[in-house]
């Protein structure tokens, strides 16, 4: 048995906090089922890899995407439960926050590309800020994958060159 350690507390909590996350979408996964969608997608072997963490924009968009479409295509054909893009990439930006961003690693270049969990209190605390109207134009658990890529291009532009969790500063809990 492998010993207890701060890795896999760190990890089991991520987990644990994205399901939460894509739950809250009515994602009416299980928590089992959304873990092993985030496993069979790559992104838990991918963050584990050091020479990703440099990766440049254009790449991490890329490979978010992939992850984004085989949660979604995992939980369909393995668990019969059909997710929106919003759902999911919820259930992955959420996952990469907590593992990768809250780890000392907030400084990396991908750090500044990983989204912030979107969702509603995000969507409106922005509008308010900046006159986007985004969560009058869309609802995260809907979002599909063209409406989330618009989103995060309208938020990266009013966050201008700062890392992009720094959008959570809207969140005011």
């Amino acid at each position: 048995m492998t010993p207890y350690s701060i890795d896999i507390a760190r990890q089991r909590f991520s987990f644990w906090a994205a399901c939460r996350a894509a739950q809250a979408g009515s994602a009416k996964a299980r928590r089992s089922q959304l873990i092993s969608a985030l496993k069979e997608c790559g992104v838990v072997a991918w963050i584990a890899e050091p020479a990703n963490h440099s990766v440049d924009l254009q790449t991490y968009d890329a490979q978010f995407n992939c992850w984004v479409i085989s949660v979604q295509r995992h939980l369909k054909e393995q668990h019969r439960k059909a997710v929106m893009y919003g759902v999911a990439a919820k259930l992955v930006s959420t996952y990469l926050k907590s593992v990768f961003v809250l780890t000392g690693s907030e400084r990396t270049p991908l750090a500044a590309h990983i989204t912030p969990p979107i969702d509603s209190v995000l969507l409106k605390k922005v509008d308010a800020a900046h006159k986007t109207k985004l969560s009058a134009r869309f609802k995260w658990q809907k979002l599909t994958q063209q409406e989330y890529r618009g989103v995060v291009r309208e938020l990266r532009r009013v966050n201008g060159s700062a890392p992009l969790w720094h959008l959570e500063r809207y969140w005011e809990l």
